[in-house]
């Protein structure tokens, strides 16, 4: 069903979201502590764009891997799934 597929994209688009802006905080203040030479310089902030292209990344890929299985499963027959239940 479409309906479900498109609900089911837009609740992990939402929730990538989420967890995308939550790296995002948590990310760049974490890991300056991680780096043992705390004297050299270095911009250690990502830009905007680049968060939302790794989301869009993830999202598109979610999309195509949800619809090849989708896919995949539509093509069962359901008489074929009763005869290998038994």
């Amino acid at each position: 069903d479409m309906s479900f597929m498109a609900a089911s994209l837009i609740r992990c688009f939402f929730s990538m979201l989420r967890c995308c802006f939550g790296t995002l905080v948590s990310a760049d203040a974490i890991y300056p502590y991680f780096i043992a030479n705390t004297a050299m310089g270095m911009n250690l902030k990502f830009q905007w764009f680049l968060y939302a292209g790794i989301l869009g990344g993830v999202a598109l890929i979610y999309f195509v891997i949800s619809s090849i299985l989708t896919g995949k499963i539509k093509r069962i027959i359901p008489a074929e799934v009763l005869k290998n239940r038994e």
